[in-house]
């Protein structure tokens, strides 16, 4: 009997022995937040890992110009693209509190992690639990508190 890669491959990402490329792990995203420092970047509005395992980055320097970068599964950086100051920057994050996000969804055992943005005030997170279902949460900013969380459909409105 021949198994083709497809079908292995699907195996392996279900079993958890091969990661899928579009998520990436809580350390590679610390890494990534910490780079972000060499490039002026100050707040992130959205953070997404695309299907290459590349993670891109949308956010602010500290003069406001909005910052677009791109860094492949080693660090290096892919793209790095500088415009002009956006009103728009109150939808971002700061650094630090990216990272108290990437380290809190460590707590809780969350490891495969799609994305993270701000938008209304709160930062929204896409990530696949422990089974690989797809999982969508919302969070406090100031608290980290889970005040919206859905899965599989089944939205759950926990503070709101």
């Amino acid at each position: 009997m021949r198994i083709s890669n497809n079908v292995m491959a699907a195996a392996l990402i279900t079993a958890g022995i091969l990661p899928t490329t579009s998520q990436a792990s809580p350390q590679a995203l610390r890494d990534t937040l910490n780079a972000l420092n060499q490039y002026d970047v100050t707040h992130i509005e959205e953070l997404e890992i695309n299907r290459r395992g590349h993670i891109e980055i949308e956010g602010f320097d500290s003069n406001g110009a909005e910052r677009k970068l791109s860094f492949d599964r080693q660090g290096s950086v892919l793209r790095d693209h500088s415009g002009d100051a956006d009103e728009d920057r109150e939808e971002s994050i700061d650094i630090a509190t990216a990272q108290r996000v990437v380290n809190w969804l460590e707590q809780q055992g969350h490891r495969d992690i799609d994305q993270i943005s701000a938008d209304d005030g709160l930062i929204e997170i896409e990530m696949r639990d422990e089974n690989g279902r797809e999982v969508e949460m919302a969070l406090d900013p100031a608290t980290l508190e889970v005040v919206e969380m859905e899965s599989n459909g089944d939205l759950r409105e926990v503070l709101r």
